[in-house]
Formats: C-alpha cells, structure tokens, sequence
C-alpha cells in the first residue's frame, strides 16, 4: 500500500465514501450497516465499481467476519460526526488520512512502531495489563479511524506519513511560461492574478501618445498590456487586420493596398469636430504611422491593434507551458503522555464512582492532545497574520451607529471589510480566499444571535473548548475559540483570526501528516502496584512549506463593539 497517497486517490476515497453512505441511509435514515457490508464486499469482488480505498480494504483483512459491519459503522460515524461538527463533509484527504490512521493499528502494523502486539486502543480494560488479543484487535483501527474525523482541524490539510521513515510529502503543482511571449516573461508564474495576462494571444494593442503623427512598430514582447519593449525585435503581423481605436471606438481600418504598406483610413469624431485618421502599416515589419487631420486632442485615448503572424518564428512567440511539482518533505515527530493509578485508587473509583481512572485519565489525554494541537496551528496563522500584511479594521462605531441602527444592521458593514480581507488572500496565495473565522466571546455572542438569514447556527450548546458557531452569511464558518484570539478588558474590540481553506488539501495554510495514530498501550504494574497505560503518536502539525500556501490567514481588529 502506497504512503504517499495521490491526488486521485483522495478523490476516489471521497467517492467510495459518499456511495457508501447512500447506501447505509436506510430507508427511515438510520444507518444499515449490513448493507454497507454487502456494498464492501460488492465493490471487493467487481472491478467495475468504486475501488475500496487501500487502507480500508488492509482494515478489513485483518478483521474478523464478525466484526467487519462494527468497524464500517465506526467509520461512516466518523464521517457522520465531522459532518455535524463543521457543517460539511470532509474532504478525500481526511478521509484517506483517517483510513491510514486505523490501518497504523492494524497488528501488522504494529511491530513498525516499537509496540508489537502490546498495543490496546480500548479503555474497557483499565484494571489489567493483559488484553485479549483476538476480540480487541478490531477495535484499535476503529478508534483511529473516529479519532481522527473528532480531533481534525478544519482548514488542515491530511497527508498520510510513512510509518517507518515518519516521512511525508506535499506536493505543489505550479505552471509557468517556459519562453518570453506578450508581456510574459520566461519563468513567470502563469497562476493566480498572473494568469490573464498577454501571452497566447496573437493579438497587440498598443497605446499612442495623442497627435497629428504617431508611429511606431509592432514587436515581440510587451512591458504591459498596451506598452510594446522598444528592446525587442520587430514582427511580422496579419495583412488586412490593422485598426486605430479611439477611446475605446474603431476609428479607422487597415484597406488592402497595392505595396508592401497599406493604407489605414477613418474618421472619428469628438466634441462636434470631425478628426481625419490615416496612415500605413507595413505587415512585413509591423512598423505603422498614423496620422489625424487635426491633430487628436490631449487626453484622447489611442491604440493600435494588430495581430501577429506565429509563423514568422513560430518557436520563438508561440507562447509555451511548464507544470512543475515541487516536492517538500516533511517528517512526523513524537507526542507522549502516562496515564497511572494505583490499584487502591483504582478499585476506590470503580466501587464508589463506576468508572476506572485509568479510562478517565485516558479521555483528558485525548483531548488534551486535541485541543493542544488545534492551539497550536492557531498560534502558527495568527503569527503568520501579523507579519503578511493582511490586517484590517472593523469600526463597529456603536456608540454612534447606536442612533441609526440596530446591532445586525452594523454587522452587514462587515461584509465590506470580509470581502476584502478575503480577495487579498486570494490573491497573495493564488488560490483561496477566507473560509473560517475564529472569534473570541464577546463577538461570538453577537453573530450567534443574529437574524437566521444572516447567521444558520451550527446548533452545537457551548462550550469551554473551540466549537463551530454557524455559518455567516452562507460566506465563512464562525468558530469560538477562548485562546489566541482575544477581547479588550472592556468588551469593545476583539481580534478575529480568519484563515482560508483550499480546495487542494495541500494548499492549505497548515498540514497534518501523521505516522502513527494517536493510541494507548499498557505500562506494566511496578513494585509500587501503580498500573497505566502510555499515550503515543507521530505527528506533523506544521504551516504549509509552500511560502504562497502558508499566507492563507488574515487579523481582522474589531473596534467600538459597545
């Protein structure tokens, strides 16, 4: 099984999914796992259908027939579950990702890091160090696989790592001009704003200075879209296809003429008077000489537009394209943590409380490692906010604002300063623009409570932690979060961070690329009779080595809120 999986592997994961949750939705909505089995197992046996994904198919070999229905309904859980909590599906690449996660646990995997066969991903058997090998292995993939759709991060992207050499890798696909053409030089980035400029386009238009004379000459290269490079050579251009624009307007044509040049005759007329235009070009050369009986005013706008002939040097101004993949390596590190209590703690709990403390130690772990993860990529874009130059100011001006209008009223104005937040992100990553936004309290609470046609609630009860509040507007996903974003002492301005989301995973502005899943595993009981269990895993939680991907994050400083 590949450990670096493709961009169509990721797709066919999401497609798998997809139909394999059409056909788990019973016919009342509740899940049939049964018929996601024989959906499986049909795809398993004819090529024509939806390939399993790899890593599932792995998952399944090592499962007992059993089994098998549990761990599919564990997995459409997952995705059911991510759904809930972002207002979305995920993507092909959590997917892939998560699958690779429980496939980590599966027991031939095991060995790979360092555990064996020791490995026990469940939380039922807190009062033992010894696990029954046969009923349990199952349950370690599932738990990897559910992990992951909870712990995920929504402006993420999900590369699989290898689990032996902890190696990853994102992909960068970027297309430039492979030769100098228009006003494109070799080398030039032909993505993002770039893309548009003069460059397959026989067509040249070029600006002149208003006059009763203006020549000039048609050449291969241009500085802009209406300036020729006096440096470079002339061209050959297309008989019969010359004509003078003035503002904006044909004002006279190329007419086909005895001799190399040929006559170019019009008329224009501006404020009541009637301006002559005529002149030559010379195709074979492309030089041109316009003439205005009078002389065309200040302020007149004037182009020529010919259009090049390519097979006067056809290799040199066919415009020609590069696709490059740069490759950038990235490398899984270790997060660690014990779990432990002693066996008079631990029979305390499960007589007077009826839970374990080691199964209650072991869910703070979990989330711990969660929430410590979600911060930390936080932290990651807010530093990359401040120093990218995307900050703005959103004065709520409500003390003023208070006279007029009502809070909702003031809240559409942000839209403006939302919009362009969000075309300078696009326009600095040459792909996406703002997709979330995570705010502090005080403007959590206004935006939750906005009129429905402004704001559809996520419907998830607050927490202490980072949740999605709703979606804004139908533009951005609104999430709260109590830490790296921030409020005045007073309540009246607030910090929002808003971070864009690609719709390549390995064009967002973090990646995740983990090793191995996060799991437990059973610590022997010491002298002192205190048993546990360890917390492992191999993680990459990084901004996105791709300078133009990493920018993907924007401050928007809010002030006079009251």
């Amino acid at each position: 099984m590949s450990n670096h999986p493709t961009l169509a592997d990721q797709r066919r994961a999401a497609r798998f999914t997809t139909e394999l949750r059409a056909v788990a939705a019973g016919s009342n909505g509740t899940l049939d796992s049964a018929a996601a089995a024989d959906f499986v197992t049909a795809a398993e046996s004819r090529p024509g259908n939806t390939p399993v994904p790899e890593a599932l198919a792995a998952i399944l070999d090592s499962t007992p027939p059993t089994k098998r229905e549990s761990l599919l309904s564990n997995f459409l859980d997952g995705v059911s579950n991510y759904e809930k909590e972002h207002g979305r599906a995920p993507g092909g690449d959590l997917i892939h990702y998560a699958l690779h996660m429980g496939h980590s646990l599966v027991p031939s995997q095991r060995k790979l890091i360092g555990l064996g066969n020791t490995l026990d991903n469940t939380l039922d058997s807190a009062e033992s160090g010894h696990h029954d090998q046969i009923s349990l292995h199952p349950n370690a993939p599932a738990i990897g696989i559910i992990t992951s759709f909870v712990q995920a991060i929504p402006f993420a992207g999900y590369v699989s790592a290898d689990m032996k050499s902890n190696e990853g890798r994102v992909i960068i696909i970027s297309h430039n001009a492979e030769n100098d053409a228009g006003e494109v030089l070799a080398g030039d980035s032909l993505d993002g704003v770039p893309s548009g400029d003069v460059f397959m386009t026989s067509e040249r238009s070029i600006a002149l200075a208003p006059g009763a004379t203006m020549a000039g000459n048609f050449r291969a290269r241009m500085t802009d879209d209406q300036t020729v490079d006096g440096a470079s050579p002339p061209v050959r251009i297309l008989k019969g296809r010359t004509a003078v624009y003035v503002n904006g307007k044909i004002a006279a044509r190329e007419i086909e003429s005895a001799g190399a040049a040929q006559t170019i005759v019009g008329s224009v007329i501006l404020a009541g008077t009637t301006y002559a235009i005529g002149g030559t070009v010379t195709p074979s050369t492309g030089a041109f000489a316009i003439t205005s009986a009078p002389a065309l005013p200040a302020g007149a706008l004037v182009h020529i537009t010919g259009f090049i002939d390519f097979e006067d040097n056809q290799s040199a101004l066919t415009a020609r394209f590069s696709t490059k993949a740069e490759v950038f390596k990235i490398y899984a590190n270790p997060d660690r943590g014990i779990v432990r209590a002693s066996v008079d703690a631990i029979g305390q709990f499960e007589a007077e409380v009826g839970l374990s403390p080691l199964t209650m130690s072991s869910e703070a772990a979990r989330i711990q490692f969660m929430n410590e993860r979600h911060y930390r990529a936080l932290r990651k874009l807010y530093r990359i906010a401040q120093s990218n130059g995307n900050v703005e100011t959103f004065n709520f001006d409500w003390p003023n604002a208070s006279q007029q209008k009502i809070r909702s009223m003031v809240w559409l104005d942000f839209l403006a300063v939302l919009g362009i937040t969000g075309q300078r992100m696009a326009e600095a990553t040459k792909d996406h623009g703002v997709t979330q936004l995570y705010v502090p309290r005080n403007v959590g609470a206004q935006m939750k409570y906005l009129p429905r046609d402004m704001f559809t609630p996520a419907g998830i009860t607050e927490r202490a932690g980072i949740y999605r509040l709703g979606r804004f507007m139908d533009v951005v996903d609104v999430y709260y979060s109590p830490k790296v974003v921030s409020q005045t002492a007073d309540n009246k301005g607030a910090t929002i961070l808003a971070i864009g989301t690609s719709m390549t995973a390995a064009r967002n502005p973090i990646i995740i690329s983990d090793a191995v899943a996060p799991s437990f595993f059973p610590l022997s009981t010491g002298n002192d009779m205190n048993s546990g269990y360890g917390f492992y895993a191999r993680t990459y939680t990084e901004t996105n080595p791709h300078d133009l991907s990493a920018v993907g994050a924007a401050l928007i400083e809010v002030t006079n809120l009251f």
